[in-house]
């Protein structure tokens, strides 16, 4: 198998502690052959003197060697250590500079959203306010339609008092194609089917007739003869006077100068 690739070379100093301790072991060799050989010899002579306190130099040596291996030693399993604790945080940082770059990238997609969500609000307010344009024009445009394509209807017709009949209190009932319509006030409109049963139009007669100088005037359509009639013969045989005026086409009935008229005269 491939061995896994170390994240950061460490420098190996196992070369030079080797030499260190066989240098050291062949000068422990060296002084001790010294000493054996100088227990063989009797007396004290210069060379003998000379060669112990080269062995005692030499044990100092040895005991100052060691104390800096030992030292040697710790300063590189701290220097390891270091290197390790440096290692992570390089790991560590990293890992944040990629979330920080990832989250630089959100951040700038978020304020491209949202400068392209304001651009459409923006066109949709716009939008709103054209719609609403063209609603008001289209509004005004088919009214005009409706203007220019309706059909002219026909005037008004305006009821002038005349005749010998200016001095009484007319009730205008007006005779269309299906019914009556009373103009009274209330404006009810009556079938032409029901005139004989309609209890408020009974009742209705039988006030007018008891007045003097009240009366129906029919206001007579040129479809509604039928209906006319049938409303005479129910006043008729409610004793109610009655009159008649045709009332040319099917234009609204005016009778602002009538009512003039009478409150002038009263």
């Amino acid at each position: 198998m491939p061995r896994r690739k170390r994240d950061n070379l460490a420098v190996s100093l196992f070369p030079f502690l080797s030499i260190l301790a066989c240098v050291i072991g062949v000068l422990t060799l060296a002084i001790t052959g010294l000493a054996i050989s100088s227990l063989d010899n009797k007396g004290d002579n210069p060379e003998e003197v000379e060669r112990a306190e080269q062995y005692v130099a030499a044990n100092k040596q040895i005991d100052s060697l060691t104390a800096s291996i030992e030292q040697l030693k710790q300063d590189i399993a701290q220097a390891q250590a270091t290197q390790g604790e440096n290692g992570a945080l390089q790991k560590r940082l990293a890992r944040l500079q990629d979330q920080k770059k990832a989250l630089d990238e959100k951040k700038q997609t978020l304020a491209d959203l949202e400068a392209r969500q304001a651009a459409l609000n923006q066109q949709l307010t716009d939008n709103t306010k054209q719609l609403q344009t063209l609603q008001t024009r289209t509004v005004a445009a088919k009214t005009q339609l409706d203007d220019l394509t309706k059909e002219p209807g026909d005037p008004s017709v305006t009821i002038l008092p005349g005749g010998s009949g200016v001095n009484l209190k007319p009730t205008f009932i007006e005779c269309a194609r299906t019914g009556v319509v009373l103009h009274d006030g209330t404006g009810r409109k009556i079938a032409t089917g029901k005139l004989r049963t309609d209890l408020r139009f009974i009742a209705l007669l039988d006030k007018i007739a008891q007045q003097d100088k009240a009366t129906i005037v029919f206001l007579v359509r040129p479809d509604g003869v039928s209906s006319y009639y049938t409303a005479r013969s129910v006043a008729r045989s409610r004793y109610c006077r009655n009159g008649k005026l045709p009332v040319p086409g099917q234009g609204p009935i005016d009778l602002s100068v009538f009512a003039d008229a009478i409150n002038r005269t009263n």
